[in-house]
């Protein structure tokens, strides 16, 4: 579960940063852009088209960084919606998400990708999301209420959902652990 925080803390820095760099040169080399219009000597020294070149780039790595910012929103939906389907069915992530089992499978692929959900991967043949942890099958939690009962092979954990970030972690019965995402205290 370390690996698929840190993958996810590191996804949301890189979408601020992303974002904050593409802002600011969007802003700095659009202004020379304009600028360069006005003056036809600065225009025809060839500065109009490297600043219409990196403007360019800053509205792709804006893009980008809006498409990184709906994946990690995305990946929150699904921790929730799965950790209420023990079955880890992509047809019903999909249903509760409204959106097609494609789109469904292809953001779950992208994912894994990224080590969002460490140690997953998709049955085909089921049409699910297999959780495991570290090659031993953990299973998909089911909720009831704030803390419920971890199906799979490790049956002395459960399930949190954070109350500070609505994260949902798995710790072990009666023990108190730290949230994986914001770091506040859980009861297990």
């Amino acid at each position: 579960m370390e690996n698929s925080k840190s993958a996810i803390v590191m996804s949301i820095v890189i979408e601020k940063i992303q974002f904050i760099v593409g802002i600011i040169f969007l802003l700095v080399f659009g202004l020379c852009t304009v600028v360069s219009l006005a003056d036809a000597e600065l225009a025809s020294d060839g500065f109009l088209v490297f600043c219409l070149v990196v403007d360019g780039l800053c509205i792709l790595l804006i893009y980008f960084s809006r498409k990184r910012h709906k994946l990690n929103t995305d990946f929150k939906k699904y921790v929730s919606a799965l950790s209420g389907d023990p079955t880890g069915s992509i047809l019903n992530l999909a249903n509760a998400m409204g959106t097609s089992e494609d789109l469904v499978s292809k953001n779950l692929n992208k994912m894994i990708e990224k080590k969002y959900f460490a140690y997953a991967y998709i049955d085909k043949r089921k049409n699910c999301i297999v959780l495991s942890n570290q090659g031993e099958t953990m299973g998909v939690a089911s909720t009831a209420g704030n803390v419920s009962s971890f199906t799979g092979v490790s049956q002395g954990m459960v399930t949190v959902h954070c109350k500070g970030c609505g994260g949902v972690n798995a710790i072990s019965k009666g023990q108190s652990a730290e949230c994986e995402y914001c770091g506040s205290l859980l009861q297990g």
